[in-house]
């Protein structure tokens, strides 16, 4: 029984290939999630930078029509009578 069990033992060497090659998909799995995380990331980034370019964009066009179509006279009209309901609030 004792030479059954000294001949069977169990040795790394044959295994080491197998966790070499396992170790090799793991790190380059994470790699790729690394890589592909951060281009996601840069894409949300970037869609929020144009969506705010394009809301100033539209913000600056509505203030240059109003200021054309209406004047400034009018603009200032429009300042007095806030002011003159912010003082009748007080």
């Amino acid at each position: 029984m004792r030479s059954i069990i000294s001949t069977v033992s169990i040795s790394l060497e044959g295994f080491l290939p197998s966790i070499l090659l396992l170790m090799v998909i793991i790190v380059a799995v994470v790699i790729v999630t690394v890589i592909w995380v951060v281009i996601f990331v840069d894409v949300i980034v970037g869609v929020v930078i144009v969506v705010v370019i394009i809301g100033v964009v539209v913000v600056v066009m509505i203030i240059g029509i109003v200021v054309v179509v209406a004047g400034v006279p009018s603009i200032i009209k429009l300042s007095f009578v806030i002011i003159e309901s912010e003082v009748l609030k007080q």
